[in-house]
């Protein structure tokens, strides 16, 4: 009895494992900076790193991101050992994230506005500022 439980929860695991698989594949091509031939290089950078494209599809090759206790996006470009790069204000590109992600053209589902709403706060590191 017991061993039917965990194989039915292992079963759900990976069927909730799979379907993100899924998501993270359609969202990854949907976002793609190449397709936004006048989105900004950082802009793209960030799109890149926030869905973690491997291979990157933007330069500079963002490593990590945080948002500073006054509200700005500095980034850790690959290579580099600080977090050298002055983005700028956490709310502008929290804006411009979601003006991206709520296109009709791009055609994600709500489902998947939420997924990259969360990937964007996580990989932001975002605390209270720019919320």
């Amino acid at each position: 009895m017991e061993e039917q439980r965990h194989s039915e929860e292992t079963g759900r695991f990976l069927l909730a494992a799979d379907k993100l698989s899924k998501m993270d594949k359609r969202v990854r091509l949907l976002l793609d900076p190449r397709r936004f031939p006048n989105m900004s290089g950082v802009m793209g950078a960030l799109v890149s790193h926030v869905l973690g494209m491997d291979p990157p599809a933007a330069e500079p090759t963002i490593v990590e991101l945080t948002t500073t206790s006054d509200g700005m996006l500095l980034a850790r470009n690959e290579g580099d050992c600080g977090f050298n790069e002055f983005i700028g204000g956490a709310s502008d590109y929290k804006k411009n994230w979601e003006r991206l992600i709520t296109m009709p053209e791009v055609g994600l589902t709500q489902d998947e506005i939420d997924y990259v709403r969360r990937r964007y706060h996580e990989a932001a590191n975002l605390k209270e500022v720019g919320k």
